[in-house]
């Protein structure tokens, strides 16, 4: 089986267990089962939120982002800024903007988010939620592309120029919300399977905090 195979066996493995943690909570409950369960969210109640994303681990690694250290070799951080939207109990849009791993260029992307609440205590000071944000991503390829292709470093140039990959996201994550929902930190991880200008995978473990209104 191709890695491309393994990959795509994974993510599918990673979104069913998603979607079926939230059709079991959408599902009919026993009589007083509601006092036991994690208490939702209202769409209403702080459902817009914006903040950052930091990478933490990419592989392969690349040349973009703040770099921690000196010379060509030094580890890059990755920043992006990121927004969410709550639909519904169980449902949420993405959207970011930025570096998504140090090893592309600038991209935007979108997605749509399918979460349960794993736990919340009974003052709503912290809750604890599982989710999958499948989405779509268009960007540059960056400099590093062409190093992974050819082994050779065209420059910086072609961070924001080159050729651009079209890519499907599929990250999974943890995220804690704090203060009644006021905002949140996360952590996720995944892959960015880029589809032109060549099929590729890549893998993004990245950390960060949302304000919400």
């Amino acid at each position: 089986m191709s890695a491309a195979s393994r990959l795509g066996a994974g993510v599918l493995a990673s979104l069913a267990v998603a979607w079926t943690g939230v059709a079991r909570a959408d599902g009919p409950r026993a009589p007083g089962a509601e006092s036991a369960a994690a208490p939702a969210v209202a769409p209403t109640e702080h459902g817009w939120g914006i903040g950052v994303q930091v990478g933490m681990l990419d592989r392969p690694t690349g040349h973009l982002g703040i770099p921690l250290g000196h010379g060509e070799t030094a580890p890059q951080l990755p920043i992006a800024l990121v927004g969410r939207l709550q639909l519904g109990e169980h449902t949420a849009v993405t959207a970011g903007a930025g570096l998504p791993t140090s090893a592309m260029g600038p991209a935007a992307w979108g997605g749509f988010e399918a979460f349960v609440r794993l736990w919340a205590d009974a003052r709503r000071i912290a809750s604890i939620e599982a989710y999958e944000d499948a989405g779509l991503q268009l960007g540059f390829a960056g400099p590093d592309y062409w190093a992974r292709k050819s082994d050779e470093f065209v420059g910086y140039g072609y961070a924001f120029g080159g050729p651009v990959a079209f890519a499907l996201r599929l990250p999974v994550g943890l995220r804690v919300s704090w203060l009644r929902d006021r905002f949140d930190t996360f952590v996720s991880g995944g892959e960015i399977l880029a589809l032109t200008p060549s099929v590729e995978g890549l893998f993004e473990l990245s950390a960060g905090a949302r304000f919400r209104f």
